[in-house]
């Protein structure tokens, strides 16, 4: 009784590899209008759990914490240092600013408010703004692409934020290897334009240049953490920004080092990953 019990139970684990072995064989991938890889799926195919089935680190109902130092000129601080002026952004009555302490990455299930764009094809997250007092401030909704073949990812972009868009994505694309090299394009307007930075009017397309350059091991909150180190560039008619990504395979993003179009620095760190309904 306990040989077939063990036999039915390793006959069950053989039949799931297969049958994985066959969905991932099933996979279609083709390559949106921004040059990404983006899983593709027969017209039938409404889930809308499509697009985040198959993440292993973006998983729906995760959380990813980041707290994030910011340096411009002699100006050097974490956010949350209630004696700087730091980088404030909008309570969530949006009648008063407060100093931002941490940003928080939630990955949600199915489109949201995307569903009605057509053939759209991201998983879709939420960011939210923590002040000190644990007050939310306001929070914006975006998308990301994780598959096997590479993970890009919306930066946070709200009030102040808004700086990031000028700077390369993070963006990865596998098999992970050093010297590997890759480019990508953003075409952006005009609405990313501000004073606190610079002032512009009409579009631009940012040609961004992407390279793994090292494995390195980083401390984090979540411990030592081997990290493949990708550099990139972004240039435009309106000059030049870098991100120094730390790209864990199980915990993704764990460190993002954005240089501004003003000269100035943000750092995104993560400090914890957790599943909300756990």
């Amino acid at each position: 009784m306990k040989t077939m019990s063990k036999s039915f139970f390793f006959m069950i684990i053989l039949i799931n590899s297969i049958l994985s072995c066959a969905t991932k064989k099933n996979i279609k991938y083709v390559l949106d209008d921004q040059g990404l890889f983006v899983e593709k799926f027969n017209s039938q195919n409404k889930d809308i759990n499509r697009y985040n089935k198959n993440n292993k680190i973006y998983k729906v109902d995760y959380k990813f914490t980041f707290n994030f130092y910011y340096k411009s000129g002699n100006r050097k601080h974490l956010e949350y240092d209630e004696k700087s002026k730091g980088i404030s952004l909008p309570t969530g009555n949006n009648t008063n600013y407060k100093n931002v302490k941490e940003i928080i990455l939630t990955v949600n299930p199915g489109l949201g408010p995307f569903g009605n764009i057509p053939n759209y094809n991201q998983t879709v997250y939420t960011y939210d703004y923590k002040f000190p007092n644990g007050e939310l401030g306001t929070n914006e909704m975006t998308g990301l692409i994780e598959n096997e073949k590479n993970i890009w990812i919306h930066p946070p972009r709200n009030d102040f934020f808004k700086i990031l868009e000028l700077n390369p994505y993070p963006y990865v694309k596998f098999p992970l290897k050093v010297g590997e090299k890759w480019n990508w394009e953003l075409n952006f307007g005009d609405q990313w334009s501000d004073k606190r930075w610079l002032e512009w009017s009409g579009k631009n397309t940012n040609k961004i240049k992407y390279s793994i350059t090292k494995q390195v091991i980083i401390k984090t909150e979540l411990g030592d953490l081997k990290c493949y180190v990708i550099e990139s560039k972004g240039t435009s008619m309106l000059g030049e920004t870098k991100l120094i990504s730390y790209f864990n395979k199980k915990y993704g993003f764990v460190k993002l080092e954005y240089y501004n179009i003003d000269g100035s620095q943000i750092i995104l760190s993560l400090t914890k990953r957790e599943e909300i309904f756990k």
